[in-house]
């Protein structure tokens, strides 16, 4: 029977996320760093959007604000969960009627302007930054300010990383073109720490180089600073530090070279056997080798590490309860601009100007909205967090109690998802330490004396154990699972092995101090 083409139509319903709806979900999942960043980006390219100083506004708007010492916090709280629960009905609601409200005109606006104050009681925390703002991101371009901001931006100084010192040293060098393509690969082919995976004959190959030209420039690359640079593995690394101080006839060159896997297991008492040497010279053999750089390669990145700033504030009150506020110090002021605004109402402006002005005002105001909607679920959130997690910030980490999103989203009135989305990568400032929401969720253990217990509770437990055990005789396995039963947290020994290793800390052997 021959092939045949043929065409059908087919009626199906396929669940679709407007635009809308995707950006609050993406807005409320952001963690601020990343906010941060977008706001820039929307502020930059939608002329409608404008950052502010409230400071230097002389009309009186009515702002939102949480106030821990008014008497009725409870019916506010109450009152924002409750919002917050219309809120996400209401985005999911309207998403399919985003086209319709696109399409209606601009010259029913009231006077009274939705700004992002009303939306969003926050502010910029860097110094300088709101000034540079109104400069930069103006109604009004100006060819001056295009020039200042460029000037800007070819003024910010780059930061040397370790890379290219490397490529200034091998090019003070007399080199040929060959031995220049082969460090410039090498030099691109080191991992994190600074090594060198990568063999000679693999690198030939890859580069239709000679092996023995290239193992001579990986040879150069190693009598680099800092020393460690290039080498193969850790025990090499070690190694090129200890004879670069010309240490190759000691016991700390001797203990790496002939004994590393006992020295990575902490077997002294095998060391000491196979060197012939005696406890107290080995103890000092360790204390140099723990001097030298296990990572000299980890300024290799360009990336710098982010600062963690709490979205969320906690505070004791004199009654012992507890006041949780936003961190209304991470993000600009944004609002719609007034000049626009006006522009649209009198229509001074082209028809198609008019036009396009008008659905950047729309896309400005769902912006403001998703952030509202994105502060109320984040603080009605963290309000449910602190509710159900007193005794851990009466008490400390090993009062953490269990905790499920579905808990928290049936209290909110939301779907777990969206605590899910809520608590990513966002932070809570508390009595006792900063930590991530997602910190505070937590799988129980049923069955001991305490009733069910947090994970992480256990794994508090846990750590404050070995923390005050003598490192001479740490505790094994066996006796603190013992140990923590006997606490009242009903563990295996299998599940203690788990949570040490979850929490980065070595078995009681590789913990042993000597010495």
């Amino acid at each position: 029977m021959a092939a045949q083409l043929s065409t059908d139509m087919r009626l199906q319903q396929v669940q679709v996320l407007a635009p809308q709806l995707q950006q609050s979900l993406k807005i409320l999942q952001l963690p601020t760093m990343e906010l941060q960043g977008l706001l820039s980006q929307q502020v930059a390219t939608n002329p409608a959007l404008e950052v502010y100083d409230p400071a230097n506004e002389t009309e009186n708007r009515d702002v939102e604000a949480f106030d821990p010492d008014t008497q009725d916090q409870q019916a506010r709280a109450e009152a924002r969960t409750q919002s917050v629960a219309e809120d996400a009905r209401g985005i999911a609601e309207a998403a399919p009627a985003a086209e319709q409200v696109c399409e209606r005109e601009l010259d029913e606006v009231t006077a009274n302007d939705e700004s992002w104050e009303e939306h969003y009681d926050a502010s910029n925390d860097y110094t300088g930054s709101r000034r540079d703002a109104r400069d930069l991101l103006s109604q009004e371009r100006r060819p001056e300010a295009d020039e200042e901001y460029a000037y800007r931006l070819q003024s910010i100084p780059s930061v040397e990383t370790l890379a290219d010192d490397l490529r200034e040293q091998y090019m003070s060098l007399e080199l040929s073109a060959a031995e220049n393509e082969i460090f410039d690969y090498l030099i691109g082919s080191l991992d994190s720490s600074g090594f060198l995976k990568e063999s000679a004959e693999e690198i030939a190959a890859a580069n239709q180089k000679d092996p023995a030209l290239v193992q001579q420039c990986i040879d150069r690359l190693k009598t680099f600073e800092p020393r460690g640079i290039g080498a193969r593995d850790l025990q090499e690394c070690l190694l090129i530090q200890l004879a670069a101080r010309g240490r190759e006839d000691t016991l700390p060159y001797r203990v790496i070279k002939e004994h590393y896997q006992d020295l990575l297991h902490n077997r002294r008492e095998r060391i000491t056997h196979g060197l012939g040497v005696t406890m107290d010279a080995l103890n000092d053999a360790v204390r140099e080798i723990g001097r030298l750089d296990p990572r000299p390669g980890r300024d290799l990145s360009t990336n710098t590490p982010v600062p963690i700033r709490a979205d969320l504030v906690v505070t004791r009150r004199d009654d012992g309860s507890y006041a949780v506020e936003m961190n209304d110090n991470l993000l600009p002021y944004v609002r719609i601009n007034p000049k626009v605004r006006q522009q649209v109402r009198q229509k001074l402006a082209p028809p198609r100007e008019l036009s396009s002005m008008r659905q950047q005002i729309k896309e400005g105001e769902l912006l403001i909205n998703n952030l509202q909607f994105r502060k109320r679920t984040v603080l009605a959130v963290g309000e449910a967090i602190v509710e159900r997690q007193k005794e851990f910030l009466d008490e400390g980490p090993t009062h953490l109690r269990p905790l499920t999103m579905k808990e928290i989203a049936d209290v909110v009135g939301v779907h777990e998802a969206t605590i899910s989305r809520t608590v990513n990568e966002k932070y809570m400032d508390t009595p006792q330490g900063l930590y991530e929401m997602r910190h505070f969720f937590s799988s129980p253990i049923v069955g001991g004396d305490h009733g069910d217990v947090s994970t992480n509770a256990v794994k508090a437990k846990l750590q404050e154990m070995i923390a005050q055990e003598n490192t001479r005789q740490p505790i094994s396995d066996d006796k603190l699972a013992a140990a923590l039963r006997q606490e009242g947290f009903p563990v295996a020994r299998r599940t203690v092995v788990k949570y040490r290793q979850a929490l980065g800390i070595p078995n009681a052997r590789q913990r042993k101090v000597f010495g």
